[in-house]
């Protein structure tokens, strides 16, 4: 037997050869988790920016329109029902508008790639982990004598109280 090289140091070897895998593992999902998130956020924030560029000329805009309409209507059906009509379509319109909108924010799913990884990587780690590995000898257990039936006729006539009675004293 090579010198270092009994069961144990290997077993310590690959010991520590799996756990600088998993080191390795764990250190490149978490840089792949790094680049997901700032791609994404590229994404959001992209988004975010050109609505947030374009709110105020639609705001804007809307707020002219909506006042012609309801001066428009006004004048055929009277100002306060030309605001209840024109409110009830605008929040109806709105409502559908965030709706979609929320919608669309759903559809950036934030670190899928990353945790399509870490999914594959569990199913391949787990069944290894599952494997029976080597298990150290236990405890050895006393050998146990022979059960006679003079043993107990023995113990009983003699002058010592049975294992585990309690002696009065």
């Amino acid at each position: 037997m090579a010198p270092g090289r009994d069961g144990k140091s290997e077993i310590a070897e690959k010991l520590r050869a799996t756990a600088e895998d998993l080191m390795e593992l764990v250190a490149a999902q978490v840089k792949l988790m790094r680049l997901e998130l700032v791609g994404d956020a590229r994404v959001l924030g992209g988004r975010l920016v050109r609505v947030a560029i374009f709110l105020p000329f639609a705001v804007l805009g809307y707020a002219f329109l909506a006042g012609a309409g309801a001066y428009a209507l006004g004048t055929r059906i009277g100002f306060g029902w030309s605001f209840a009509v024109l409110g009830l379509l605008h929040g109806g319109v709105g409502a559908a508008g965030l709706i979609h909108a929320a919608r669309a924010f759903r559809q950036v799913r934030m670190l899928d790639r990353s945790r399509e990884e870490l999914d594959r990587s569990l199913k391949s780690v787990v069944p290894a982990l599952a494997e029976p590995a080597v298990t150290p000898p236990g405890p050895r257990r006393l050998p146990t004598l022979p059960a006679s039936s003079a043993a107990p006729a023995a113990a009983a006539s003699s002058g010592a109280p049975p294992a585990g009675a309690r002696v009065r004293g």
